[in-house]
């Protein structure tokens, strides 16, 4: 394996030749500083708290079911000895609980276990809270992933009363304990919700789908009159699924898809990154009669040069982690490599379907186990996605006989089918409304017309994007967690976006008409349908 990066001026550059790359008048806008986004995301409730927004991105603070109101001058009803914003029901008696609020004083009057700072909630009870829902604060997942949750409790107040803490993930019980007045969980030495486990569950790289939701309930514990204050944290570290499912092709890690083609003829990736980086990356991997299938297989939010080669049936990757080489034999030469993420566990998994008798096999990342299924006849294009949001990948198929696309959904085990397109349509499934499922969506060479049905509201939308002699290569461009509309010009080498952020049009030239572009759907380069 050689790679190089090969350096571009600060600023315009115009009218250059790129030796190797034989492209004439690339066109870029580089800038002369980076920065590489981190794979994952940690959400903090003390550091991402609001006095303001309720909700709060993805945290809401909650009674019951509802988001609590902000109550602007909160002092327990006098009982605090201190003022104070937080979100609660009032600040009357018989109304004030429950609370939760991210303290202003070190400890305040009455001595509570807290420092400026802390996430404290006050549970509810039968002679200030009757009728209010419990104590809860929900995050709600911005994207497809898997989670590490991590966090603790203590007993904030010396009243002779204790609290209990539920932690669910999409509703199963992950984490339970108690906190009391006198035990041995303070401020300095809190219960970790890592030390509080259900038996046979686990806080870390849980699968969450879109808008799957998180829930810390703090309640009284049984037998008990009245609740009490408890100081909370709570972070949780999501790694999206977004590379492993194929929504962006990203080799620097920016959240961008770079652009990037793959040389037959030398075996060569030539990447130019989407991060405004001073290079363009050549890496050759592969050789000719390989077919490309990028993916992140080490699940570390970068995307990795991968080759599958039909003659052996063998799988070669680099793992962008650590710069080590892999290789797997699975597949046949008349097989169809589809990667994708059918485990939701972040990484992307090896992958084939069989024309012949319509299966898939897929090894599962996660447990090194194999999964078959038989779905779809011979004449099917393969169209994998995550339909239906839960950060796995679905075995599907498009019928260019009838236009229509058969899904199995990963979440129920249910199947779907959408009429959606004619034979001589190109399939070009993607999120184009950046809700987390993947869309049925076509393009028509003929008119150079794009057809979407959007997954969110069941609405169909239609865009003149390209010529009959184009490539499509729907991928997210601009970061904005949305499919955009795009294709690749081989006669010229020239890519063409509508950035579906601001809806400006991007144009670049990278390529030979004898390259192949990296960036098509699943599925498509192997069968050379385009």
């Amino acid at each position: 394996m050689q790679s190089k990066r090969s350096k571009l001026p600060c600023g315009r550059v115009r009218g250059m030749s790129l030796g190797v790359l034989g492209i004439i008048f690339y066109t870029v806008v580089a800038v002369c500083s980076f920065s590489i986004f981190a794979p994952a995301q940690t959400y903090d409730l003390g550091a991402q708290w609001s006095d303001t927004a309720n909700p709060n991105g993805p945290w809401t603070y909650r009674q019951g079911g509802s988001a609590l109101p902000l109550i602007s001058n909160y002092s327990g009803g006098g009982s605090f000895g201190f003022t104070q914003p937080a979100w609660a029901p009032s600040n009357n008696w018989g109304d004030l609980l429950p609370v939760w609020f991210k303290s202003t004083v070190d400890g305040g009057p009455r001595e509570f276990d807290i420092l400026t700072g802390d996430v404290v909630v006050h549970s509810t009870d039968s002679a200030n809270g009757i009728g209010e829902g419990i104590a809860n604060v929900i995050w709600t997942s911005p994207a497809a992933g898997t989670i590490n949750i991590t966090g603790s409790i203590w007993h904030a107040a010396n009243l002779g009363r204790s609290n209990d803490f539920f932690l669910y993930v999409g509703g199963s019980l992950k984490a339970t304990g108690t906190v009391s007045d006198g035990g041995n969980y303070t401020r300095s030495n809190p219960l970790n919700f890592a030390a509080a486990v259900v038996s046979g569950q686990s806080l870390s790289q849980i699968p969450v789908s879109v808008n799957e939701v998180v829930e810390l309930d703090v309640v009284r514990s049984p037998n008990q009159p009245y609740g009490t204050l408890a100081g909370i944290t709570l972070q949780i570290n999501e790694t999206t699924s977004e590379l492993s499912l194929g929504l962006r092709f990203d080799f620097t890690g920016d959240g961008k898809t770079d652009y990037t083609v793959w040389r037959p003829s030398n075996g060569t990736w030539y990447v130019l990154p989407s991060n405004g980086e001073r290079y363009y990356i050549a890496t050759h991997w592969g050789e000719s009669g390989d077919k490309v299938v990028p993916g992140d297989y080490d699940g570390d939010g970068k995307t990795d040069y991968a080759v599958w080669r039909p003659s052996t049936g063998t799988w070669y990757v680099i793992l962008s982690g650590t710069g080590r080489t892999a290789s797997y034999i699975w597949g046949l030469n008349t097989d169809v490599p589809v990667p994708g993420d059918y485990d939701g566990d972040g990484k992307t998994d090896y992958a084939v379907w069989r024309p012949s008798t319509g299966t898939w096999y897929v090894v599962l990342s996660s447990t090194g186990k194999v999964a078959t299924k038989e779905w779809g006849v011979s004449t099917d294009v393969p169209v994998p996605g995550d339909y239906d949001g839960d950060g796995k990948t679905d075995y599907a198929v498009w019928r260019p006989s009838t236009g229509t696309w058969w899904v199995i959904l990963s979440s129920t085990g249910k199947t779907v089918s959408q009429r959606w397109g004619v034979s001589t349509d190109k399939p070009v499934p993607g999120d184009y409304d950046g809700d987390g499922k993947t869309d049925y969506a076509v393009w028509r060479p003929s008119t150079g017309t794009w057809y979407v049905v959007l997954s969110s509201t069941g609405e169909s939308t239609t865009k003149q994007w390209g010529v009959a002699t184009d490539v499509p290569v729907p991928r997210d461009y601009d970061g904005d967690k949305k499919t955009d509309y795009a294709v690749w010009r081989g006669g010229s080498g020239t890519w063409w976006v509508v950035l579906s952020g601001s809806g400006e049009i991007a144009s670049t030239r990278w390529g030979l008409p004898s390259d192949v572009p990296v960036n098509q759907p699943t599925g498509r380069v192997a069968q050379a349908i385009f």
